[in-house]
């Protein structure tokens, strides 16, 4: 049985705002496919025609003005959707910036709780209190209800693989009575 993990950590930049967001994906069920944002959008387009339909049935005199309000509305809200997509990936990345600029940490995997030591600081969680384990592409993801740690497969232990790492972190969190 492996004892306590103890080593040091240093994501990069782009892994954390890749943390950052699969763990916000976790909430949500997960990274759409490309087959159900085309349906979505498909939707919205229907509903659009239907509502241009319906106000051409109602009022074929207001149709010219109607569309135009509906087709400057539905311009706007799109507009409006990309300014909040790029706005969101900005916070994204200065959050994950600034918590690079934090410096390495090390991180001790105990049976019971996980702690991160870094500059000026020290985070320690039941593992109890895990509420996913997430595969990241480069590494793994442990997040509790407000808070995640980061685990790069590259500064894992010596003689340690990310399925190891995996496996022995699924069995200490079910252990402790977190959810995996």
């Amino acid at each position: 049985m492996i004892g306590t993990l103890t080593f040091e950590t240093r994501p990069t930049d782009k892994m954390l705002a890749a943390a950052i967001a699969e763990s916000g994906r976790s909430f949500t069920g997960g990274k759409p496919s490309f087959k159900r944002r085309a349906l979505r959008v498909g939707g919205w387009v229907v509903i659009f025609l239907i509502f241009l339909g319906l106000f051409q049935i109602y009022d074929p005199a207001l149709t010219d003005t109607l569309s135009i309000v509906m087709m400057a509305g539905a311009v706007g809200m799109l507009l409006g959707l990309g300014i909040a997509a790029i706005a969101q990936r900005a916070v994204l990345n200065r959050m994950a910036a600034e918590a690079g600029a934090l410096g390495p940490c090390v991180i001790e995997l105990s049976e019971t709780q996980i702690t991160e030591h870094s500059e000026g600081q020290v985070v320690s969680m039941g593992l109890h209190r895990v509420r996913r384990v997430l595969r990241i592409d480069g590494g793994t993801v442990i997040r509790f209800a407000a808070f995640l740690f980061l685990v790069p497969d590259s500064d894992l232990p010596d003689g340690m693989n990310a399925e190891t790492f995996q496996t022995l972190l699924t069995e200490r969190v079910t252990q402790a009575g977190g959810e995996v």
